[in-house]
C-alpha cells in the first residue's frame, strides 16, 4: 500500500509517456520497441525517482532485456509471436529446491507423511503460478517428483531382499525384482528406472494423495 501510494508519481509520469508497463509494489516492468530505447529509458527513469521521489533503483535488479529474458511476479514470457505467459525459470528452481529440502527431512519418514509435507506446498505454488499457458514445466515437475518419491522408497529400501519384497509387492515378476534387486546402480538411477515406474507409476502416487501440478493447474483454469 505504501509503495502504491509513493509511487502514484511514477505512474502518471509513465502514463503521461505513453508508455506500456506493469507494476506491482516496486516491482516493475516498462516495455519498448528497442535495446537503445530501454537503456535511455532505464537512465531516465533511475533519474526521475531519484530526484522527484528520493528513491534509489537497485542497479542489481534493474536492466534492459528481452521479455522472455526477464520475470515479473515470478512469471515471464514465451519468445513466440504471439507470446505465452510461462513460469520463470527461477520461480522452477526455488520450487525444486523447497522440495529437495522436504525430501531431505524425510528420508526416514513413511510415504505417506512426506506426501504429506509435499501437498501444502504443491498446493500454494501451483495456486499462484495457475495461469501458466506452458504445461511442459509441469508435466516434468510431475515426473520429478514422483522420481524423487520413488528415490525415497529404494533408498529406504535398504539391502537387496528388502528391495525385491518390494517389487514383489508391486506385481513385478520374481526374476524381474531380483535381476534390479542386484543391478548395482544407485537410488536415483533405480527410481528412474523401468522397474520402478511400472511399479510405482502415476496412478499410485494418485492414490497415495499427492497433488499433480498439472491436473490441479487445469482443474483451476476450468474455472475461470
Amino acid at each position: 500500500m505504501l509503495s502504491n501510494i509513493l509511487l502514484t508519481d511514477w505512474d502518471r509520469e509513465l502514463e503521461k509517456r505513453g508508455l506500456a508497463f506493469c507494476r506491482y509494489a516496486d516491482d516493475c516492468n516498462i516495455y519498448v520497441r528497442s535495446k537503445a530505447a530501454g537503456q535511455k529509458l532505464l537512465a531516465g527513469m533511475t533519474a526521475f525517482l531519484a530526484e522527484r521521489l528520493k528513491l534509489q533503483v537497485n542497479e542489481g535488479k534493474s536492466t534492459c532485456g528481452r521479455p522472455w529474458a526477464r520475470k515479473f511476479l515470478g512469471y515471464s514470457v514465451t519468445a513466440h509471436r504471439q507470446a505465452k505467459l510461462r513460469i520463470a525459470p527461477e520461480s522452477l528452481q526455488r520450487l525444486t529446491g523447497r522440495i529437495k529440502e522436504l525430501m531431505r527431512q524425510g528420508r526416514g519418514r513413511s510415504l505417506a507423511h512426506t506426501i504429506a509435507a509435499l501437498n501444502p506446498v504443491l498446493r500454494g505454488w501451483i495456486g499462484y503460478f495457475q495461469y501458466t499457458q506452458s504445461k511442459r514445466p509441469l508435466e516434468e515437475l510431475d515426473g520429478w517428483v514422483r522420481r524423487r518419491l520413488r528415490c525415497l522408497l529404494w533408498r529406504q529400501a535398504k539391502g537387496w531382499r528388502t528391495r525385491l519384497s518390494l517389487l514383489r509387492r508391486q506385481g513385478v515378476s520374481a526374476k524381474r525384482a531380483a535381476q534390479s534387486a542386484l543391478n548395482g546402480y544407485g537410488p536415483w538411477w533405480n527410481a528412474g528406472a523401468l522397474h520402478m515406474r511400472e511399479a510405482f507409476p502415476k496412478r499410485y502416487f494418485d492414490a497415495m494423495g499427492l497433488i499433480s501440478l498439472l491436473n490441479t493447474q487445469q482443474r483451476l483454469q476450468s474455472r475461470l
